[in-house]
Order: C-alpha cells, then sequence, then structure tokens
C-alpha cells in the first residue's frame, strides 16, 4: 500500500503492484505531503516505513511581519574551514562549494523563498524553494561551474514572496580569501 497524509489525514492509499518503480497523483491541491509505504509480509503482517514529505509550494507566499532570518555560518564544506559569519571572510583556496546556513524563527506557515550568489556584485546563480514553519535551520549551497570559486567579495540574498511579491528577507556579503 503507498498512501498521502495531509495535516494528519490519509487523502489517498492504493496497492502497488509488487513490480512498479513510481505513482502518480494527479492532483496536488495541498502544498505539503506526507508520505509513507505500507509492506504486507508473507506471514500476513503490514510493515510500515517512516513517514517522509515532499513540498510542492512555490509560488508568492511572503514571510509575515515577525517572521526573523540570521546568519548560522558560511562553510565550503571543508573539515579544515569553520563557519564564517555575516560580513567574514571565508579562508579557503578555491573552494569547490559554497554553503550559508541560515536560522528562522517566527514562521507560521508554508513561505516560498528565492535564494541569489553574487560574485563581485554580479548574479551567479537564482533558485527557488518552499520553507516549511517547522524548518529552523536551513542552507543553500553552490557549487563551482569551474574547478573553484575565486577569492573576492561575495553576498547571497534570500528574499521570499516568489517573483510577483518578493521582498528581502537577508543579504549576506562574505569574503572568499587564499590564506
Amino acid at each position: 500500500m503507498i498512501g498521502t497524509s495531509v495535516q494528519g489525514r490519509t487523502s489517498h492509499s492504493a496497492p502497488l503492484e509488487a513490480k512498479r518503480l513510481n505513482i502518480l497523483w494527479k492532483v496536488w491541491t495541498h502544498r505539503i505531503y506526507y508520505w509513507r509505504v505500507d509492506q504486507l509480509l508473507p506471514e500476513g503482517q503490514v510493515e510500515s516505513s517512516s513517514f517522509g514529505r515532499i513540498v510542492t509550494g512555490c509560488g508568492s507566499t511572503a514571510a509575515p511581519p515577525g517572521a526573523r532570518f540570521q546568519v548560522v555560518g558560511i562553510s565550503d564544506r571543508q573539515a579544515t574551514a569553520g563557519p564564517t559569519m555575516s560580513g567574514g571572510t571565508l579562508r579557503a583556496c578555491n573552494p569547490r562549494i559554497l554553503t550559508v546556513i541560515l536560522r528562522s524563527s517566527g514562521l507560521s506557515e508554508i513561505i516560498d523563498v528565492r535564494w541569489e550568489w553574487y560574485y563581485q556584485g554580479e548574479l551567479l546563480s537564482r533558485s527557488m524553494t518552499a520553507l516549511a514553519p517547522e524548518t529552523t535551520t536551513f542552507g543553500n549551497s553552490l557549487p563551482s561551474p569551474n574547478g573553484g570559486f575565486s577569492t573576492g567579495d561575495y553576498s547571497i540574498r534570500l528574499f521570499t514572496g516568489g517573483d510577483a511579491n518578493r521582498s528581502l528577507a537577508i543579504q549576506v556579503p562574505f569574503t572568499v580569501a587564499c590564506s
């Protein structure tokens, strides 16, 4: 059996053939789906997986007025390099990935967020995702396009509200230096 549950209520369940690799639900009316797989064992017992979560929302929901975002750290994910705070310097030579970790509070519902990465004021990358209220620590990573990031000034901007209704929630400047 496979099914989805929205806020604790089962909205769909159906038997699934043994060799089937996927299932498609055609109606996505909610923004967060919880799912689990129940397996009928040969002895007649049912074994259930733990719940998984799928976030389908991307739209125009902005953060409420009381929402707060704070930088926890910026890292290149190397064990030898500790996280750097906003406005600080990340000491890394040609890092292959940059990661920013943020903490949120005051969210009452799922919101839409847009990440923008900049190098020397030029846009490098843009991505969108949804952020659920129970998520308090989250991050975004940017892999290097060509063998490592250059030294210099970077920033990441987090917007809420989608494209039509966006509002800057936080801007995180930092420097990458090889030393």
